[in-house]
């Protein structure tokens, strides 16, 4: 089973480039930050949360760090309205 899911991803590849300047680490932030959005309009559109062809580990990077920061982002502001504070 193992080996027949690994023969199977070996030979999925990734569509060409189109463009000739991928996108970097303040675009992968902001689809980093905006990825929630993103997911709920992806039910309704053709939408992507992931920006294809992207600059690699700095897209990557800026991708996780935009979204870290809307989970922190939608949690203060969760706190704050049931009415604590963090201290």
């Amino acid at each position: 089973m193992v080996a027949t899911a690994l023969c199977l991803a070996a030979c999925a590849s990734q569509p060409a480039p189109i463009s000739h300047q991928a996108p970097g680490l303040l675009v992968g932030f902001f689809h980093g930050f905006i990825a929630m959005i993103s997911l709920i309009g992806s039910l309704f559109l053709d939408i992507r949360i992931y920006e294809f062809p992207n600059s690699g580990f700095g897209y990557d990077f800026g991708f996780v760090a935009g979204f870290c920061s809307s989970l922190l982002a939608i949690f203060l502001n969760l706190v704050a309205r049931i009415g604590g504070t963090i201290t």
